[in-house]
């Protein structure tokens, strides 16, 4: 699927099938929304290509290798097969990797971090099962809202959510409550100049109560009559006020249900203004979740989907690293805390929330065998001393460059399997 750019809508309408194989587009960014869709359902996607729109033609044979961020389509016979072996060398190491899927999370010095599932529709659930998830750490519910042309009603939404419990394998799942605007959806009823600061998240919610609600209901119907758990996640918040006036809502909402035994409510810290009231924010909340894309994207002010700027979008700049080890110390082990988007799967982070002392880690689903495989093989006394020493650095690239020697000095099991270094 050959764009000049894609939304994430369009992304799911046309890659729900295995007819599309891979996925180019002149615009967007390895942190865009649509770059997470595309890996959570298994295609190759590589962006920021400029004018590969113009220059491939229709029907025209292209090679994707996601891994490595290249396509190429002028190609001679020997390079063709060479081509089809590399294809093959990767779904073999798909497979050998499945062998760490069964691991449980946890260091090789016996701390436990769990590492669940970020999906985007329900029909991932076996996928997030087959690579090992120890649950759905966050469900992205803006798709359930706009895969047809009207919102969803409470009896769908129930249906849906329903899914989240209907398997053996899950007794609680984490649902995240209506997320339009941003890079993921616009808002379907206001023209924003600035969709990234609009409204969006919980803003949205609580300018549309009805919705809000309906949403709420439907939670709470599932948690009634599975009698299972759901986390309830509320997004982009800015302020206490915001926490305050949604917590009424659920209250009065859950008087037509009883089912307080049976919900927790949490928050995404990823505004600036939330990593500084973290810690007054978790005295309002069950549990705290750091979403780690529009965090990094609003720290650095550096729009997530722009193409010219993916050096300066680096999970390792200082910034980044200062103010995720802020809003663990300001929460401290008062809240159950987790790390969720894409640097919560990047396998050169993980010392770092191992050595922070995070309880979760909730990501993309293919990325939690090479995960779970590195987590064994990391002690968390080695992983603080390398937390300190990042924290010393200056530059992002001094980062990177510390936390890749480490990981190759002391992961095997998962490397040797890759067969290339980190």
């Amino acid at each position: 699927l050959v764009a000049h750019d894609l939304s994430p809508i369009d992304t799911l309408k046309y890659c729900q099938n295995e007819k599309v194989k891979g996925i180019l587009t002149d615009l967007g960014g390895a942190t865009s929304h649509t770059a997470i869709i595309a890996r959570s359902l298994s295609i190759p996607a590589i962006m920021s290509l400029y004018n590969i729109s113009h220059t491939l033609k229709p029907g025209q044979r292209a090679y994707v290798d996601g891994y490595k961020g290249i396509v190429t389509w002028k190609t001679n016979k020997e390079e063709k097969i060479q081509m089809e072996s590399l294809r093959e060398e990767y779904l073999l190491l798909e497979e050998n990797l499945l062998e760490f899927s069964k691991l449980t999370g946890q260091t090789n010095d016996g701390d436990l971090v769990s590492v669940k599932a970020n999906i985007e529709i329900t029909s991932e659930l076996n996928s997030a099962i087959r690579y090992g998830a120890e649950g759905i750490g966050m469900y992205r519910t803006e798709f359930l809202f706009t895969s047809k042309d009207r919102f969803p009603t409470e009896d769908e939404q129930f249906e849906d959510y329903k899914k989240l419990l209907n398997t053996n394998h899950f007794d609680e799942a984490t649902i995240r409550t209506l997320d339009i605007g941003g890079d993921k959806i616009k808002n379907l009823n206001v023209e924003e100049s600035n969709p990234a600061l609009g409204l969006r998240g919980i803003r949205y919610s609580l300018a549309n109560i009805d919705i809000f609600e309906r949403q709420l209901r439907a939670i709470f119907r599932v948690c009634a009559e599975e009698e299972k758990k759901i986390r309830i996640l509320l997004p982009m918040i800015s302020n206490i006020d915001e926490i305050i006036k949604a917590n009424e809502i659920i209250d009065q909402t859950n008087k037509d249900f009883m089912v307080s035994d049976f919900y927790t409510i949490g928050v995404v810290i990823e505004t600036p203004s939330a990593a500084i009231l973290a810690d007054e924010i978790s005295n309002h909340v069950d549990f705290i979740s750091i979403g780690t894309n529009d965090l990094l994207q609003y720290i650095l002010a550096a729009d997530r989907t722009n193409e010219n700027l993916s050096n300066l979008m680096s999970y390792y700049q200082p910034s980044v690293i200062k103010i995720i080890k802020q809003i663990k110390d300001n929460v401290g082990n008062q809240k159950y805390i987790s790390i969720c988007g894409e640097m919560a799967s990047d396998i050169l982070s993980l010392p770092l929330f191992i050595g922070l002392g995070f309880n979760e880690l909730s990501m993309n689903s293919h990325s939690i065998p090479i995960i779970k495989s590195a987590m064994n093989e990391l002690s968390s006394i080695e992983c603080k001393e390398i937390v300190n020493t990042c924290l010393d650095c200056k530059k992002a690239s001094e980062i990177e460059e510390i936390l890749r020697k480490f990981i190759n000095d002391k992961i095997l099991k998962a490397k040797n399997l890759m067969k290339y270094e980190i």
